[in-house]
């Protein structure tokens, strides 16, 4: 049986930032460059392996969710 698809020790990795996290070059520049590293990393997915033989059928299902910022809560005024 021939192997359509071969995968190993892949894995998904989040950085996490400061909010304190300068956005400019004057900013990086006055408080060094430091801040530009995460503050913590998280993995969502870690070493997994699969293996799909030829002629299978394999599907994702799911949503992607992305976070809806309110304009007036990001400003304080709720």
């Amino acid at each position: 049986m021939h192997h359509a698809i071969v995968a190993h020790n892949l894995g998904k990795q989040y950085a996490h930032f400061s909010a304190k996290r300068p956005t400019t070059l004057g900013e990086v520049l006055a408080h060094g460059f430091n801040y530009l590293r995460p503050t913590r990393r998280t993995w969502a997915l870690h070493n997994v392996n699969f293996t799909i033989r030829q002629w299978t059928h394999a599907g994702h299902c799911g949503q992607q969710r992305r976070r809806q910022i309110d304009p007036a809560a990001a400003a304080g005024q709720n």
